[in-house]
């Protein structure tokens, strides 16, 4: 049976926990494995790492410099739709990458970024530090240690 909600109906708003305690468990073999996670499980300040090359030095200052030195609360948040599409939530960016086979040895990575308007217009250097390291990370994870992508991808930025 699908209940129907009335439009007209308010439901409450919700407002997730702090900290995520998971329910207590049940006595099932398969009990532990994928259960779900909503949100923080723990509550700890992460250190700010240290870029990892220049490409990222220069994104790194430049999220620093948009926000007056303040370092952000989160470095990414990642969603998957298995197999083809990842959405990674950075800071001021949305970036939606899409896999699309080209053969038994091949792939397309198609990447699409996508800004808040005050970014977009305002702060090329902000756009153009992010989209580098980007596209470095991309080159970068071509290799088969990773597992996941072809040697001969090809990660293409949408205009």
């Amino acid at each position: 049976m699908i209940a129907a909600i009335n439009a007209t109906q308010s439901l409450p708003p919700y407002s997730p926990p702090k900290i995520w305690n998971p329910p207590a468990s049940s006595s099932g073999k398969f009990a532990n494995i994928n259960r779900s996670i909503a949100g923080s499980t723990r509550e700890k300040v992460l250190p700010v790492s240290k870029p990892s090359s220049a490409v990222y030095q220069r994104w790194h200052d430049a999220v620093l410099s948009y926000r007056n030195g303040e370092p952000p609360a989160h470095g990414a948040i990642w969603l998957t739709r298995y197999p083809s599409v990842m959405v990674e939530w950075f800071l001021h960016v949305l970036t939606v990458s899409t896999l699309y086979p080209r053969g038994p040895q091949k792939t397309l990575n198609l990447v699409e970024f996508f800004y808040p308007e005050e970014n977009a217009s305002f702060e090329p250097y902000f756009i153009e530090a992010q989209q580098a390291a980007y596209m470095e990370t991309c080159e970068t994870t071509k290799s088969p240690a990773y597992g996941c992508w072809p040697q001969n991808s090809s990660c293409t930025r949408l205009q």
